[in-house]
């Protein structure tokens, strides 16, 4: 029972949180008050969590955020737009990029990324085969230990119409099946020319608007990345200082 006048007593944990914050960012006691229960009055939980995180994540040895730009080409045209998701996610600092085709990536990269963006061309509609086979076989040893990884998705089709979102689609789910996790972008890049699905062309980027939306498509990946895996807010793309709307 507490007697009048007594303090209701903190968790062990954040007592201790407490203790070792009260040179720095406990005031000063008014003559009359005891420092410990100074801190105790000013200091709330959810204030002990947000110091003692931040503390931690200053802590830490900066690390880039890895992404890896996975994709397949038959005349170039996805391989062009690979390269274009390439230079936007190199864009933002403190980032390493790996950009292979699916001949090329094993799973060690799989693993090394933070962060994918995936390119098909489409193909009836839908994933090409050769890159669907290299998730059935080549990343399937690997179904529970990349969960948590941020993805996205890109393709070429042979004309407008030709169902360059319907195959991004097919990619996130995909992605999707491996517990990563994927975004929209409500972004404009150009009057009428967005990627909310994805970046789709029409055969290759011919114009300024479609190789903004693969830059931005990597650009949006690392930063989501950088925000979330590797925990650098300042590059939270809600805080964006670019043009996003047209």
């Amino acid at each position: 029972m507490q007697g009048k006048g007594d303090q209701p007593q903190q968790p062990r944990t954040l007592r201790r949180a407490a203790a070792g914050l009260r040179h720095s960012r406990a005031p000063k006691a008014v003559h009359g008050d005891s420092p410990d229960n100074s801190v105790s009055l000013r200091i709330s939980p959810f204030n002990l969590f947000e110091i003692v995180y931040h503390r931690r994540m200053e802590n830490r040895s900066p690390q880039p955020a890895k992404i890896l730009v996975l994709y397949y080409s038959e005349k170039g045209h996805t391989q062009a737009m690979a390269e274009l998701v390439a230079d936007g996610a190199r864009s933002v600092s403190d980032t390493e990029v790996r950009l292979k085709t699916v001949v090329e990536a094993t799973a060690d990269d799989l693993l090394w990324c933070d962060g994918i963006a995936v390119g098909s061309p489409t193909h009836m509609g839908t994933i090409a085969w050769e890159m669907k086979r290299w998730w059935d076989v080549v990343a399937q040893p690997l179904w529970y230990e990349i969960e948590g990884k941020i993805g996205c998705a890109f393709s070429s089709t042979g004309g407008m119409g030709g169902g360059g979102e319907l195959t991004c689609l097919a990619l996130q789910i995909v992605l999707m099946n491996y517990g990563l996790l994927v975004f929209g972008v409500p972004d404009y890049v150009a009057p009428g020319q967005t990627l909310h699905y994805g970046a789709t062309c029409a055969g290759k980027p011919r114009n300024p608007g479609e190789s903004e939306a693969c830059r931005r498509l990597g650009r949006r990946l690392t930063e989501w990345t950088q925000t979330m895996i590797c925990h650098r807010p300042e590059h939270d793309p809600r805080r964006a200082s670019y043009k996003r709307l047209f």
